[in-house]
């Protein structure tokens, strides 16, 4: 009933009403602990490494399978080592600890990825919101089980189609890698060379398990520092301003406070504020599971005590 033409976040908060700003989460704030989180690889080309090379590959000029394939090895290779090893020089010595260039290529890799999750949780705010205002689960999950509201935001509005970086998310069973290729390291098929990923390929923040699929989730993803308010905290909370005129659906949990309720339709009720946004309600199913969501027509119907 809802979906279309809609983008829906799920929240707790309220302050939105009167500051129109909302959150942007760090990616080791998410709920899942693997978000953002890549796997590392030893000597095994990942499937973004191999996509990537035979992207260079079409691009310059190559349209034939056969020939991209015969091609590959030399566009998946790291060139000249650049790097001396004891074994050819033994006057070189290892790290206290390492014996061989495999375990010292695990541990630079492992230190990279320690870096890149460091710089990306200081660095990076995502707003997630849903195709759909329905699901029973995230309404559990995000907005505070029922007692919460889910905010309705217009897909035509220029915030989310012209303004921002804003993806839909990628729902893989492939989690993404971190590669090492004889020293050499590439994040999602991209070569890195700075300690801290300047450059990170965006489908670092995208991908997420099959598990989540339901949630028909988008992502907008900012820099901290373009906040306009941030609340100390461990870690802190950055807000961001959304376009009040973005705004055209609020629903009220199934389970809101009479308190939350009247905060909400009282700003609502403001016509030269709100004449735009369109108020339902969620209310449990009278049959079976799930959730039944109508038109706002002048009473909320609150859960009884």
């Amino acid at each position: 009933m809802l979906s279309g033409d809609c983008y829906f976040k799920y929240t707790a908060r309220l302050d939105f009403l009167a500051n129109g700003l909302f959150r942007f989460t760090q990616p080791s704030q998410l709920n899942d602990p693997l978000e953002c989180n890549p796997q590392i690889l030893m000597e095994i080309h990942s499937p973004e490494d191999i996509e990537e090379a035979k992207e260079q590959a079409r691009k310059m000029g190559m349209t034939s399978p056969a020939d991209i394939e015969k091609f590959l090895p030399m566009l998946l290779a790291t060139g000249p080592k650049g790097r001396f090893t004891p074994e050819e020089y033994p006057g070189i010595p290892y790290p206290a600890g390492i014996s061989s260039m495999a375990e010292l290529d695990e541990q630079n890799a492992k230190k990279r990825l320690t870096e890149l999750l460091t710089h990306i949780n200081e660095t990076y705010g995502i707003f997630c919101v849903s195709e759909s205002g329905e699901e029973f689960l995230m309404w559990s999950h995000y907005a505070d089980a029922h007692k919460g509201v889910v905010v309705g935001f217009d897909a035509k509005h220029p915030f989310f189609n012209a303004t921002h970086d804003f993806y839909p998310v990628e729902y893989s069973d492939q989690r993404i890698s971190l590669s090492s290729n004889n020293g050499f390291l590439r994040l999602a098929g991209y070569g890195q060379t700075g300690s801290h990923y300047k450059d990170l390929p965006v489908r670092l923040f995208l991908r997420k398990s099959k598990d989540w699929t339901y949630e028909r989730e988008w992502r907008m993803i900012r820099k901290l520092d373009e906040s306009e308010l941030s609340i100390p905290a461990s870690p802190p909370v950055y807000l961001f301003q959304v376009p009040r005129q973005a705004i055209k659906v609020i629903i009220l949990g199934a389970q809101i406070s009479p308190e939350n309720a009247e905060i909400i339709c009282k700003a609502v009720s403001n016509p030269s504020e709100w004449s735009h946004v369109q108020l339902f309600q969620a209310t449990l199913a009278r049959m079976g599971y799930g959730l039944e969501i109508r038109s706002y027509k002048g009473s909320v119907s609150l859960p009884a005590k």
